[in-house]
């Protein structure tokens, strides 16, 4: 990767340099702050002079976290964190293996620590939700409420097909929408449609706007021509990964267990 090339690190920053104007710069690409020229660049950019009129943004899978953010954050006009995960259990486990929940977690309480000394500093759950963790949404909605933290979805996952949400069984499909109204009701959230989602006093806002999305989604959304196909796709998909991981899907999220055993699914053990 170029990043690991300090010249073109170096030609990247004196092209940025030399723009009449920039407002807006992201960075991503793997895990961001783990990379030293993601350090380099930033420091570059506050000794420069240009961080003081521009919003740097980058995202991070929750598995890092490093002290030096704080002196880099507090030097640009405003900063944007994206933070990454699919659940707020141990399901984010299976689904970003090798990830712990318990680092992610206590990383996750880093940054909003890192927030309240720093409040531009705009934090988001970026979340992808699939057919597994789509159950438990609820639980991160309302992580997302206890913590003051905006969400941002990155849209309903459509690849790979045999993880798309439209394949959830009816019963564990209205489980859910019960679930979300219920966090939806605890927490006064509204639906209304919010344009500007990086405003940190309209939080609240964007949370329910997403909440809201979901649950229209999920109330009508059609089961595909190709679902049985996708299922045992599906089955194929997780029984391939979990044979070089060791681990079973029944053991993040059990309510799954008859659906998954219908179109064939067996533990590793039982293979």
């Amino acid at each position: 990767p170029w990043t690991n090339n300090p010249a073109l690190v170096d030609k990247f920053i004196e092209e940025i340099k030399q723009l009449p104007s920039i407002e807006y710069i992201h960075l991503l690409g793997g895990e961001t702050l783990i990379l030293k020229s993601f350090y380099i660049i930033c420091e570059a950019l506050i000794e420069s002079g240009l961080s003081k009129n521009t919003t740097l943004g980058t995202t991070t899978s929750l598995t890092a976290y490093h002290e030096k953010l704080e002196n880099i954050v507090k030097n640009f006009s405003s900063f944007h964190i994206g933070l990454s995960i699919e659940s707020v259990n141990p399901l984010n486990d299976y689904i970003r293996y090798p990830s712990k929940i318990k680092e992610v977690k206590e990383n996750l309480k880093k940054f909003i620590a890192l927030r309240e000394k720093i409040p531009s500093l705009h934090l988001a759950l970026r979340i992808t939700p699939n057919i597994f963790s789509i159950f438990y949404l609820d639980e991160v909605i309302q992580y997302m409420c206890d913590n003051n933290i905006t969400a941002e979805s990155c849209d309903i996952l459509t690849n790979p097909k045999c993880l798309r949400i439209e394949l959830l069984p009816d019963d564990l499909r209205k489980i859910t929408i019960e679930k979300l109204k219920k966090v939806i009701s605890k927490n006064s959230l509204t639906g209304q449609t919010i344009i500007t989602t990086r405003d940190n006093s309209l939080i609240r806002e964007v949370i329910g706007a997403v909440a809201h999305s979901y649950v229209a989604f999920l109330e009508g959304m059609e089961y595909p021509k190709d679902g049985d196909q996708n299922r045992r796709d599906l089955i194929e998909f997780i029984s391939a990964f979990e044979s070089l991981r060791n681990n079973s899907i029944l053991d993040y999220a059990p309510e799954y267990d008859s659906f998954l055993k219908e179109y064939g699914y067996r533990r590793q053990e039982e293979i």
